[in-house]
């Protein structure tokens, strides 16, 4: 959805559950993911923000439910997956590289199995298997160099961070009313 000076309009529909919506450093692209299937689509932003055809940018098996992502200030993508434990991080140049992961072997099993069947519940989603990263479901970039990434969870009680070598790339509303 796009509130401007037309008004509330929707510009993308038939998307499998997105959860973020992201625009990118130059504000030509718009990125979700599709959490339930699994894919990270772009879409082009054209003139009065009307979207073009979407680009599948990654897809994922079913055992990765993609749900946050943030980009880096040098144009890579960094995401989360459900109940994997996942983080997953895209280069600009297009390799896909496993971060992070911890997961219950039977826990991720039947989401590999409802995601093939009936669909995923939300009872699946919310079940605590004991891990540390307690189904990780958001990431940012924070502090003072945009270099400190903030994992929080659906089950966790805490936020886990680490040091990265890139820094986040600065939000683009950063660029409006009083961040610009």
């Amino acid at each position: 959805m796009v509130v401007d000076h037309k008004g509330a309009r929707i510009v993308a529909d038939g998307i499998n559950y997105p959860n973020e919506a992201r625009l990118d450093s130059t504000g030509r692209w718009l990125y979700t993911n599709e959490t339930t299937a699994g894919r990270l689509l772009r879409y082009p932003v054209g003139a009065d923000a009307v979207l073009g055809r979407p680009e599948v940018v990654w897809e994922f098996d079913e055992s990765n439910m993609l749900d946050g992502f943030a980009l880096d200030s040098e144009g890579g993508i960094w995401m989360t997956a459900l109940v994997s434990n996942r983080l997953w991080y895209l280069s600009p140049s297009g390799d896909l590289r496993l971060l992070l992961e911890e997961y219950d072997r039977g826990h991720l099993e039947q989401l590999v199995q409802e995601q093939k069947t009936a669909g995923v519940t939300r009872a699946l989603l919310y079940q605590d298997h004991g891990n540390r990263l307690a189904n990780i479901s958001s990431i940012a970039f924070g502090g003072p160099d945009l270099k400190t990434v903030y994992l929080g969870s659906l089950m966790g009680t805490r936020l886990h961070s680490f040091r990265s070598p890139i820094a986040g790339a600065r939000p683009a509303h950063w660029n409006y009313g009083p961040f610009g």
